[in-house]
């Protein structure tokens, strides 16, 4: 259990860290706004799929889940 937790956030590090390098490269190409959007986008396609997952085990068994 804490070695999922421990991947997910290496991996958020890696993706801030990552994004900061990225946007210096980047900055006098793209509009702030685009830049922003382009951040929106990525952090939904990473977090979709496992809001997706935790919705439909909560869709089939919604019992198992409000147990504590």
């Amino acid at each position: 259990m804490y070695k999922k937790g421990t991947i997910c956030i290496a991996i958020a590090v890696v993706m801030f860290s990552s994004f900061e390098v990225v946007l210096k490269y980047i900055a006098g190409q793209l509009n702030p706004i685009q830049l922003t959007f382009l951040r929106f986008i990525i952090g939904f396609l990473f977090l979709f799929p496992l809001a997706l997952r935790e919705l439909m085990f909560f869709l089939l068994d919604p019992e198992k889940v409000l147990q504590p």
